[in-house]
């Protein structure tokens, strides 16, 4: 073979090596092309906030109202029964329920307080706490605790509701501000005939650091009075009394429309 035939082999060889590697790459990127066309974009998934949920406490504020029946009808007639064995003639004259600071449910204080004609220097009290059924009674001197003011029995016939429902009136009133602003805020009930009147009223007392602050609230009708006796009514409402830690009292009026704006005709408004 000549020189140059060699060369010419070898070029036409070379050529063809060359067309076939194009042909391979070509058919490579072809096939490389279709996949990637062919291939389907996943979509983008958008997560859904999950919403949370508000867990409502329940407590003596917001509790159905018949909650404390059962059990504080057993401690007064135990409280009745004490102090029937003490006198025969004694009579309920106050009654006081200390709520706890967390506000749950059975586990408050309640005080009996009795009084008796033949006995005109001493109280029959008892304290029943709701937790334990546990109690506590003591003779107590007058002179020491209420004094001889308080001696009207409590009229039945004006009673016509329980403790929680004065609260929670109280409550929404005034008082669950004064708990928010004042967290170490205690609260007292106490049923008893007082002034103004001389009628029979639940005064529910918010006590704190700062100020004690009473709203009076008729047991019969459940509406709210003013210090001065006189009835809450629409567009005109009298700040409860009261009393900041110099001794000193205050009281505005504001508007409030959920007071009805009627004078009641209930037996209990216009006897007491």
């Amino acid at each position: 073979m000549r020189f140059g035939e060699f060369g010419g082999e070898m070029e036409v060889k070379n050529i063809s090596k060359l067309k076939n590697i194009y042909v391979a790459s070509l058919v490579l990127i072809l096939t490389l092309t279709g996949l990637s066309c062919g291939k389907k974009a996943t979509p983008a998934v958008t997560e859904t906030p999950t919403a949370t949920a508000t867990t409502t406490v329940t407590d003596l504020s917001n509790v159905e109202v018949t909650t404390v029946d059962t059990n504080f009808a057993t401690n007064y007639a135990a409280a009745k029964a004490k102090a029937g064995e003490w006198k025969g003639d004694s009579n309920l004259v106050s009654l006081s329920i200390k709520l706890p600071s967390d506000l749950s449910l059975n586990n408050a204080n309640e005080t009996f307080v009795f009084g008796s004609p033949s006995d005109p220097d001493y109280w029959f009290t008892l304290t029943i706490a709701e937790s334990s059924s546990r109690s506590v009674r003591a003779l107590i001197p007058k002179a020491d605790y209420l004094g001889n003011a308080i001696s009207t029995p409590i009229a039945i016939q004006y009673w016509k509701s329980n403790y929680l429902q004065a609260f929670q009136i109280a409550d929404a009133y005034a008082g669950k501000t004064i708990r928010t602003t004042y967290p170490d805020t205690q609260v007292t009930i106490t049923l008893q005939h007082s002034d103004p009147k001389g009628w029979l009223w639940w005064t529910v007392e918010y006590k704190n650091s700062t100020a004690t602050t009473k709203v009076r609230v008729n047991p019969s009708t459940l509406y709210i009075y003013d210090e001065t006796g006189n009835i809450i009514s629409t567009g005109v409402t009298a700040t409860p009394t009261t009393t900041d830690t110099t001794g000193s009292s205050t009281g505005t009026t504001s508007s409030d429309t959920t007071i009805p704006t009627t004078t009641p005709t209930s037996t209990g408004l216009t006897t007491q």
